[in-house]
């Protein structure tokens, strides 16, 4: 059973600003490219700037400054033009807690162990174990470079995976579990 709103729920909502997160794709295609009018008309963004940010891979955002229920309008229409947007709270995250920062870790043959400064296990990875690792550059030079030269040519940087883990191990590196 849903509660109706209040009116101070509605104005909450109304104030509230979000983002607009979205699918990108590894290659425009044409049926894509026949899109980007209306994906203009829908969210305001020039539909240079948004073909250049469905490129590539992973989950693109747009920083829309519209409310909220405004914000969701707008993924359901470009929902409804086949590109899978929905929209993400800044308050969900601005208030997200950072996972605990290793600062050492312990491994043998069994296991690899990471503590945190008081000495106590954060995470432990045994033979058994099943991970999901994200890895990523925290200080965005790789991540800015790569757009650099995206700008440059127009086209998506692949790169070996080796590549793009060596050039965040160089930069400000951060590991996830």
């Amino acid at each position: 059973m849903t509660m109706p709103l209040t009116s101070t729920d509605k104005d909450k909502m109304d104030s509230q600003k979000g983002f607009l997160l979205f699918n990108r794709r590894p290659v425009i295609s044409e049926s894509v490219f026949e899109l980007l009018d209306e994906a203009e008309a829908i969210t305001g963004i020039n539909k240079g700037e948004i073909r250049m940010r469905l490129t590539g891979q992973g989950i693109g955002a747009f920083n829309i400054n519209r409310p909220y229920n405004e914000l969701e309008t707008c993924a359901s229409d470009l929902q409804s033009i086949g590109i899978n947007a929905v929209v993400v709270s800044r308050q969900l995250i601005r208030n997200s807690r950072l996972p605990t920062t290793a600062k050492h870790l312990w491994y043998d043959s069994s296991s690899l162990r990471f503590y945190d400064t008081a000495d106590n296990v954060i995470f432990e990875i045994t033979p058994d174990t099943d991970l999901l690792v994200i890895v990523t550059d925290l200080s965005g030079k790789s991540v800015k470079q790569m757009l650099t030269a995206m700008a440059y040519t127009g086209n998506a940087i692949e790169k070996k995976f080796e590549d793009i883990l060596k050039k965040i191990s160089l930069s400000k590196p951060a590991v996830i579990f």
